[in-house]
């Protein structure tokens, strides 16, 4: 999964629930600067999955600053994974 990130407001990506660890496991979580590197600019954020075992989960992320503990995330996206 490939999102628009900028770690240069605070913001970052994360998990916003635990996704059926019997269908899928997380496996990291990379930033990939913009190809022009210009002060502020944002890039792109890759979260890697691994499909374990036949069936369906939901992966939720949120994009949010980590210290803003009682603050609803800015945005989400939900995924929902079918393992074939």
């Amino acid at each position: 999964i490939t999102l628009a990130s900028n770690p240069t407001t605070g913001y970052k990506w994360r998990l916003g629930n635990e996704p059926d660890k019997k269908v899928v496991k997380f496996v990291e979580s990379v930033f990939n600067p913009p190809e022009e590197a210009i002060p502020g600019r944002g890039g792109t954020e890759s979260w890697s999955f691994e499909a374990l075992k036949q069936g369906k989960a939901r992966i939720v992320l949120e994009y949010a600053r980590p210290w803003e503990k009682d603050k609803e995330p800015d945005k989400g996206q939900t995924f929902d994974v079918k393992v074939l």
